[in-house]
């Protein structure tokens, strides 16, 4: 998995260091960072898209032993951290810590049981999910995004049509759904699944 990974994590973890100063601007507030020339849906939306593609990445190779990358932010602030750089770099030590860790203890699992394997994943999640429980009774407001003002303001959404939003969630549905009907590893990569066989192949899926 590493030889397939690294090629891709290398390219997004590049753009999204690039993407650093921008996030640190939107730190100063949302009002502020317009003030400074900063297009602030544009910054979030970017970096939203590339922690996607980076989650999407790594777990589709990994498993939920990607759990750790949820958990290490989390620990790095809770123990201090408070800027993006410092986030950034005691993130990276602590998940290696923490995925040590898991593993160590996964490993000593397997050992005292009758045999049977204990996944590195499941004790990830069971260290990552409490300390992201201790961190959200921490949390004091959570009702408006990062670089958003704290005023009533930025508490009320829009408001959209129900039929538009539930057109768009179901079509997001129906084309995720064909996608991952379509398209599918097999002995040769990856190809496109006719439609005549996804009765044949729904089974898989």
């Amino acid at each position: 998995p590493f030889m397939d990974l690294w090629p891709r994590v290398l390219v997004l973890g590049a753009l999204m260091i690039a993407l650093m100063r921008p996030l640190q601007i939107l730190q100063l507030g949302q009002s502020s960072a317009s003030s400074l020339g900063a297009r602030v849906g544009m910054i979030r939306l970017l970096a939203l898209l590339l922690v996607v593609l980076m989650s999407a990445t790594v777990v589709s190779r990994v498993g939920v032993v990607a759990f750790v990358g949820l958990a290490a932010p989390v620990l790095a602030r809770l123990l201090g951290a408070r800027t993006l750089v410092a986030r950034l770099a005691w993130s990276s030590v602590l998940g290696a810590g923490l995925l040590l860790l898991a593993d160590t203890l996964a490993h000593w699992a397997s050992t005292w049981g009758n045999g049977s394997l204990v996944p590195t994943g499941t004790a990830t999640a069971l260290i990552g999910g409490p300390i992201i429980l201790l961190a959200l009774q921490n949390v004091k407001n959570t009702h408006h995004m990062p670089g958003q003002g704290d005023g009533p303001a930025g508490f009320l959404p829009a408001r959209r049509s129900t039929l538009v939003i539930g057109g768009v969630l179901a079509s997001c549905l129906l084309l995720t759904m064909a996608i991952s009907m379509a398209w599918s590893p097999g002995l040769e990569g990856w190809n496109w699944t006719a439609p005549s066989q996804w009765g044949e192949a729904w089974v898989w899926r």
